[in-house]
């Protein structure tokens, strides 16, 4: 007899939230219910949404312009001035040449992708921007409306996750094209766009930001095409859209074009500015505006600290010496400058001897102090590569912070992360600036294991809260001096050397080639060249601040901790610890696209043979001397007899 189930799934995510709530699994939090309410909004905007006709006529000319076409049997190169793929058919003057039936619609759809104001007009429904505070309950509630929308065309990402995917199709879809005789590699980011669409119409993105100028370009085109074609975005950031090229360095401030500029100033656009009102992100963030709610979280709660008036203290004494460099003491060792902290359960600070906290970790693993662990080395492959895992026993999986930061990846760290359901890392040292690398790929790492919901038991130098990037500007006294005096002599001129090393980078990337001309006698004839300003960037319009070191000092990593602190306190609770049944939530192995197959092989350099042929030329027998060898030997020699004869 067939069975019929009647249970009703709830799918809004407003109801779903007040459910939770009411179940005791929630807190009450206002911010939270503000936002569940406008989530009710999106969620009946885009739950039968799917792109439309015109949409979808747009799809399939970006299908024909980017699928790979074989050139015609007849063509040999005869009679033609060169073949279809010769980069002469680049120049204007010879393209109208080159019969291409195909040559009216990519024009017209590439004027229509290379205009961002068609993104702003078109009418497919508006997705959301989401920021705030780290541990508010955005990442949550996303979760609630993905989850219950009732499409399978849609699809979550977290933000490294989602660049790792993108990349490799990319690099997919040019290796396919290489030897295409057509341009389809040139409309590779058109190509992921419709990718993505056809995919999952609907994206949600976790974390969202663009951490370097590499995705931001990426990152800035790809969406504005993704829009055009009719995709919707929901995701969510820590920063405020303004603020996510600040990563980069770039502190982005538009001006108000007003109703003129909007009218004359579009086509004025001169592209490949490094920010300002011309940059991709410009266009990129002008998209974002007409396409997506901007919400930002009120609340200042966060959640994942739920347990920190009931987690142990963890008293320590921060000092720095005349380097600058923190040191970290005990309360046996300094009374009197001693600060009372919370860590979480989980988390042992380096007070705890080796025996301690081995006897801990035993207890974790096998639940008992007295058993030994039978840790056992294992091997993955990510990219080709072997990633050595030094301790692993039974999805435990045991570290030194040197080793798991030293040359790892997101790639790795998903990988792992989806292979371990439980990490040990001991000796965490405090990360300050010296140490951006490091704290990024721990960052990372935390990100990862997040995602997959691991547990982590760590045992480091100081509390979360101190943990990452200690270091901070004290404010000047109306005198004109700091609050600490003199504790470090060098700032200033570390502050000197950064601002230097800033504009050698910022000349070599604008000016790579300066002409060695400079004319005294007539200003006008000059007056509208710069050798400072390379044509292919375009000029600057706003002076650049070389004191601006974000890029070079750890602006976004010192902006990404707090994240990392809020999900130590997380990863490390004791009631994180306590979950049960399907807690561990690994990425999809289909999403793991870089693991697997054989790892790469160094290439072996053959030893050189030796000629035994009979020829009059050939190679011979290396003859070790004592004394210097070539020319040089000769001028040693008459140095040697100069001093003689003047001494």
């Amino acid at each position: 007899m067939r069975r019929f189930s009647t249970a009703v799934t709830i799918t809004d995510p407003l109801v779903k939230y007040q459910s939770l709530v009411a179940a005791g699994i929630y807190s009450p939090d206002p911010a939270q219910h503000r936002l569940a309410r406008h989530l009710h909004k999106i969620y009946i905007r885009i739950k039968d949404y799917s792109p439309q006709i015109e949409y979808r006529q747009r799809l399939n000319q970006v299908a024909r312009l980017t699928e790979p076409k074989k050139p015609p049997e007849e063509e040999t190169g005869e009679g033609i001035l060169a073949l279809r793929h010769h980069a002469i058919w680049r120049n204007p003057l010879f393209k109208h040449l080159l019969n291409t039936p195909e040559g009216r619609e990519s024009l017209a759809l590439t004027r229509v992708l290379t205009n961002h104001q068609t993104a702003i007009d078109i009418d497919s429904p508006k997705g959301l921007f989401l920021s705030g505070e780290v541990g508010t309950g955005k990442s949550m509630l996303l979760d609630l409306l993905a989850e219950g929308l009732p499409t399978q065309k849609k699809k979550r990402w977290h933000f490294n996750t989602f660049m790792l995917y993108t990349l490799s199709q990319l690099e997919k879809h040019r290796q396919s094209n290489s030897q295409s005789s057509d341009s389809a590699a040139e409309y590779s980011l058109i190509w992921m766009a419709k990718k993505l669409v056809d995919e999952s119409p609907i994206l949600f993105l976790d974390e969202f930001q663009l951490p370097d100028r590499a995705a931001s370009k990426i990152l800035s085109n790809l969406f504005v095409t993704f829009f055009q074609l009719g995709g919707v975005l929901v995701a969510s950031s820590n920063r405020m859209p303004e603020e996510l090229q600040n990563a980069t360095g770039i502190d982005y401030a538009p001006t108000s074009r007003g109703l003129i500029g909007k009218i004359f100033g579009g086509a004025s656009r001169n592209r490949g500015e490094l920010f300002g009102q011309s940059s991709d992100f410009a266009a990129f963030l002008e998209v974002l505006k007409a396409r997506c709610d901007f919400w930002q979280m009120e609340g200042a709660q966060d959640w994942r600290r739920r347990e920190e008036e009931s987690s142990p203290d963890a008293s320590v004494n921060q000092a720095e010496n005349a380097k600058g460099a923190l040191h970290i003491s005990t309360l046996a060792e300094s009374d009197d400058e001693s600060k009372s902290q919370k860590r979480p359960h989980y988390y042992y600070l380096f007070d705890e001897d080796d025996q301690t906290f081995s006897q801990k970790i035993q207890e974790a693993v096998l639940g008992s102090k007295h058993e030994s662990i039978p840790w056992e080395p294992s091997k993955l492959i990510v990219y080709g590569r072997q990633v050595v895992i030094p301790h692993h026993y039974k999805g435990w999986s045991s570290w030194t912070f040197d080793k798991l930061v030293e040359s790892f990846g997101p790639a790795d760290y998903l990988t792992m992360a989806s292979t371990y359901h439980t990490f040990i890392i001991d000796r965490v040292p405090v990360l300050t600036i010296l140490a951006k690398n490091e704290a990024r790929r721990f960052i990372t790492l935390l990100d990862a294991m997040y995602e997959a919901r691991c547990k982590l038991i760590i045992r480091a130098q100081s509390p979360p809260d101190d943990l990452f990037f200690p270091e901070s500007s004290a404010p000047a006294t109306p005198s004109g001096e700091s609050k600490e005096g003199n504790g470090n002599p060098n700032a200033d001129a570390d502050d000197a050397t950064y601002s230097e090393t800033i504009a050698e980078v910022y000349q070599d990337q604008i000016s790579p080639f300066r002409p060695n001309v400079s004319y005294y006698d007539t200003r006008s004839a000059t007056a509208k060249y710069d050798p400072d300003q390379d044509s292919d960037f375009g000029l600057q319009k706003r002076a650049v601040d070389f004191g601006n070191t974000g890029a070079f000092t750890g602006e976004d990593e010192r902006f990404a901790y707090k994240r990392a602190a809020s999900r130590l306190w997380e990863l490390c609770s004791a009631r994180w610890h306590a979950r049960t049944g399907d807690w561990w939530q690994p990425l999809a192995i289909e999403a793991r696209h870089w693991e697997g197959g054989e790892a790469s092989k160094p290439y072996q350099v053959k030893p050189m043979e030796k000629n035994t042929s009979n020829n009059a030329e050939k190679m011979g027998e290396s003859v070790e001397v004592e004394e210097v060898a070539g020319l040089s030997k000769w001028r040693i020699e008459h140095l040697k007899k100069t001093s003689e004869e003047t001494g």
